[in-house]
């Protein structure tokens, strides 16, 4: 596998500091470059002894602040995090570093391209696992991600989709995943999900009252069951 440069960037609790990752609870912020020379801005939030490293990808028209109130409780699972500004995204929960920094927006397929430096750089850090989480349509390219790189492990994919116009080419990705998934879907989403996992393995959990993607689980959405829907993320990531 081709590794490309990666940087890290050390934020420090002062003053300035902190006020620049303002939401997110990280104190890292990661430089990654991907192999078409694209800076893609991530943010890091590390344990001790974590069991691995959740690679944290976002949906359309957001970024990794989707993940700013979720990242504790992934940390307190006992996970290291690294939320990613893939390049096709925008401001739903916070600025987006790397569209601002591009100064336009990608396309989805383009952005597949941030998430391959994510797990590029989770495999310098040599963790014990590596995790794909994505979000609409980074989950459904996690799937891809897994079968690229054999360093993932385990998949969770919440609202993925039919979001690239090649017909079929989701459930295909889908069912070359050898490792684990956790499928999420939400409301208006169930058909969907459940034909792109039909002849996988996935684990496949959803409610009528889950709202799309990753958001479903920030506190401040205030979704009904979503307590429920925590214990079974939990529960999967650690099962061996």
């Amino acid at each position: 596998m081709r590794l490309f440069l990666c940087f890290v960037i050390i934020v420090g609790i002062g003053g300035c500091a902190k006020k620049a990752v303002s939401r997110m609870p990280a104190t890292d912020r990661v430089l990654l470059v991907a192999k078409d020379g694209t800076k893609v801005f991530a943010y890091l939030s590390t344990i001790k002894n974590p069991k691995g490293i959740i690679l944290l990808f976002h949906q359309a028209d957001s970024s990794a602040e989707e993940y700013a109130p979720t990242i504790p409780r992934l940390n307190s699972f006992g996970w290291t995090c690294l939320a990613v500004d893939l390049r096709a995204g925008g401001s739903m929960y916070g600025t987006n570093r790397t569209v601002e920094a591009n100064g336009r927006n990608g396309d989805y397929m383009s952005a597949y391209q941030d998430m391959e430096a994510a797990v590029e750089y989770a495999a310098i850090g040599q963790y014990k696992q590596v995790v794909a989480w994505g979000s609409s349509y980074s989950a459904s390219l996690a799937a891809k991600l897994s079968g690229d790189h054999s360093q993932v492990r385990k998949v969770i994919a919440f609202s993925p989709g039919v979001y690239m116009d090649e017909k079929g080419i989701v459930q295909g990705w889908y069912l070359i995943v050898k490792v684990p998934i956790l499928a999420v879907w939400a409301s208006g989403e169930e058909r969907e999900v459940k034909q792109i996992m039909s002849g996988t393995k996935a684990t496949i959990v959803g409610n009528d009252g889950f709202i799309h993607g990753s958001s479903t689980l920030r506190p401040d959405k205030n979704v009904p069951n979503v307590e429920t829907l925590w214990k079974r993320v939990e529960k999967f990531l650690n099962a061996n």
